[in-house]
């Protein structure tokens, strides 16, 4: 027989994250949430509960030189508007 926990699921957790006003990384969402695909659950938050995050490139820097990652977060306006 099969036992069933009740977790967050990554995109919730992300989500709620982002509503405490953080933005977020890929990285970040790896060492957070165990996410290896933070763009699918943005992609999850939009279409399970309408709300979009907003993304900008920012530039990190790596062992390589600068590397360019998508940031994301959730403007505070859009859900104020009840967007």
């Amino acid at each position: 027989m099969k036992t069933e926990t009740k977790t967050e699921s990554q995109a919730m957790q992300i989500l709620n994250y982002m509503l405490l006003g953080c933005r977020i990384t890929p990285l970040e969402a790896l060492t957070f949430f165990g996410s290896l695909n933070l763009r699918n659950r943005i992609c999850e938050i939009r279409d399970e509960f309408g709300i979009e995050a907003d993304r900008k490139l920012i530039a990190v820097n790596s062992a390589n030189g600068k590397k360019y990652v998508c940031q994301y977060w959730i403007n505070s306006k859009q859900l104020s508007d009840g967007k």
